[in-house]
């Protein structure tokens, strides 16, 4: 997970002994909703594992990740996630961040895509000027006056 594994008992310290880092700060706050909202975004990232650190950071800390994303981004992760619904989610920001931590936590699964029209089976019927080409009123560009063709 880190890109320097020298850094990982910085992270066990923040979460077992948080009295030693009093000082709230902002710029932790925004790392640590990026390390999520990274791994949310890649395109990697199935269902299934969102659903896993959904459970394993719980619904408050996942619903402070996806609150503070952009709306725009929202509405990529319900596509990422739920094809169906992401225009919606585009659409509406707070439906959408609802919609992304009900997926998450188990509350929904994903609507599955609408079923497509069903075609006739054979031949596709040629259109009655590619038959009988004698009917066809338009004449080539290079028959035309305009390039210099006299009839």
């Amino acid at each position: 997970m880190l890109a320097d594994e020298r850094l990982k008992p910085v992270l066990v310290a923040l979460a077992s002994q948080p009295n030693l880092f009093p000082t709230k700060s902002k710029s932790l706050d925004k790392a640590l909703v990026d390390a999520v909202a990274v791994q949310l975004k890649s395109k990697a990232c199935t269902l299934e594992e969102m659903r896993a650190i959904a459970g394993a950071i719980g619904r408050d800390a996942l619903e402070a990740v996806v609150g503070r994303q952009l709306p725009s981004a929202v509405g990529s992760l319900v596509k990422q996630y739920d094809k169906t619904n992401a225009q919606r989610a585009k659409e509406d920001f707070i439906w959408g961040c609802n919609h992304l931590v009900a997926l998450a936590m188990r509350a929904k699964d994903p609507e599955p895509p609408p079923a497509k029209a069903k075609t006739t089976a054979g031949k596709k019927r040629a259109s009655p000027r590619a038959k009988n080409p004698k009917t066809d009123n338009r004449q080539s560009a290079f028959q035309s006056k305009a390039f210099g063709r006299r009839e």
